[in-house]
């Protein structure tokens, strides 16, 4: 941890980190839509050539292995599954293509040598696809489905972001300031070293609810340069969301 003066929750620094998550989301929300328009684009290819290909057959000639791996935490054995795309060629005009399964399955969806029917743009038999449904689908909503998830998951990430922001901007302009009582200071260690971290408390005496406010870092130990108690930023409708003032003492 690189410690700067005042870590984890002054304004500037909750400003950086909010700002850091909601870039984060962004990126993932890009990343899905870029992975949802490519679904789609292949969808239109593919209903196109549904509508105006050409039907041949073509021969299994063999397997593309895909392969993941995965680790169980607890007894840290590896885990290895594998899927298999089905390869085939056919041919047009005495020239050999290649087409591909657009879905990965284990067992394999084909054996070596089998026929199976294929759908070709007559303009450019590259662009082909194994004639059966799970190919005339599967590939390509898998694709949107996995955008979706990256899409959604970086609008909750950035949507964090933005909150955190909001809710800062909120405490600086809004937040109602206290004199908490400090009861104690404690001091941490980690890989980088010793800190040392504020912690006041107090009652609100319109619900008789106590609360408890935690500073951020500090490099030094500031049982010097304090008082009795400590000013706090506080969120009236609700304490847990706060802001401890160490200007007096960095």
């Amino acid at each position: 941890m690189n410690k700067s003066k005042i870590k984890q929750k002054s304004l500037f620094g909750t400003y950086i980190l909010a700002l850091c998550i909601a870039v984060f989301g962004s990126i993932f929300v890009c990343g899905g839509w870029i992975i949802i328009k490519e679904g789609i684009n292949r969808q239109i290819k593919t209903h196109q050539i549904i509508k105006e290909g050409q039907s041949t057959h073509g021969i299994v000639i063999g397997f593309e292995e895909s392969r993941s791996e995965s680790q169980r935490k607890a007894s840290k054995a590896r885990i290895a599954s594998r899927t298999y795309i089905s390869v085939a060629k056919f041919w047009v005009s005495g020239k050999d293509y290649i087409v591909k399964s657009a879905v990965s399955s284990n067992p394999p969806e084909y054996n070596i040598n089998d026929t199976v029917p294929v759908l070709y743009n007559k303009n450019n038999p590259q662009e082909s696809i194994i004639n059966n449904r799970a190919n005339f689908y599967g590939g390509n909503l898998l694709l949107v489905l996995t955008g979706s998830v990256f899409a959604l998951v970086g609008i909750l990430i950035a949507k964090s972001g933005m909150r955190i922001i909001i809710t800062g901007a909120q405490l600086q302009h809004r937040g109602k300031e206290i004199q908490a009582k400090i009861i104690k200071i404690e001091k941490k260690t980690d890989e980088q070293g010793d800190f040392w971290e504020i912690i006041a408390e107090w009652t609100d005496f319109r619900t008789g609810i106590n609360y408890k406010f935690v500073s951020d870092a500090l490099e030094c130990d500031p049982k010097t340069k304090l008082k009795n108690e400590l000013t706090v930023l506080v969120d009236e409708h609700d304490p847990k969301n706060y802001y401890v003032d160490l200007s007096n003492i960095v």
